[in-house]
């Protein structure tokens, strides 16, 4: 973490080394909504580990920041706050887990579409909490889908007809997504959004 400003950087968490042969990576954090807390998507550095949801707390914003904790141990990764709860959703198995901010699963959600189950990945809240969204291959193509935050049918936001073209990344702001894309290499698209 470093601020806006500037300055130097504060170690949030670590990455061990697996018998001096793997470096594990820490990624994809979440803010929560308070500030107190930020969810990342780690493999320990473990050789064969799955990615899995972990959390670092501090008491205020000017507190030190407590060891990591981990959330899930069955590949759930991309974690993402709920903004009007204190919860998180992230994808393992080709569907979004509700999760307490102890790890306590609340719910699972397999979206839909036309009676045909999509692979979510990626889920990312709407500001207000409303909506998840979250990127699926399906029919072919990836393509940017939209369903209620309490599970239920999803609906198509943005198909990307190029095959070269694969997501990687997603934010969902105000008026517009932000989707990262790769194609050999890095861009970022904005689509607008009519709410």
């Amino acid at each position: 973490m470093v601020s806006v400003e500037g300055g130097t950087p504060q170690r949030i968490s670590e990455h061990y080394a697996h018998y001096g042969q793997f470096e594990g990576l820490c990624g994809r954090a979440a803010w929560s909504p308070d500030g107190l807390q930020i969810a990342f998507a780690t493999d320990r550095g473990l050789v064969d580990a799955l990615f899995d949801t972990w959390i670092a707390s501090r008491q205020t914003v000017d507190s030190p920041w407590g060891d990591p904790v981990q959330l899930t141990d069955f590949g759930c990764t991309y974690p993402d706050w709920d903004p009007a709860r204190v919860e998180i959703v992230c994808s393992a198995d080709g569907g979004i887990y509700r999760l307490s901010s102890s790890g306590e699963v609340l719910a699972v959600y397999r979206p839909s579409a036309g009676g045909s189950a999509l692979g979510a990945l990626y889920p990312r809240f709407s500001p207000e909490g409303n909506d998840i969204y979250f990127y699926s291959f399906h029919d072919g193509s990836w393509a940017i889908w939209r369903m209620p935050s309490t599970g239920g049918d999803a609906t198509k936001v943005v198909r990307l007809d190029d095959p070269r073209l694969v997501p990687f990344g997603l934010s969902v702001g105000d008026d517009e997504i932000y989707i990262t894309l790769s194609e050999m290499e890095s861009d970022i698209w904005v689509m607008d959004l009519d709410w």
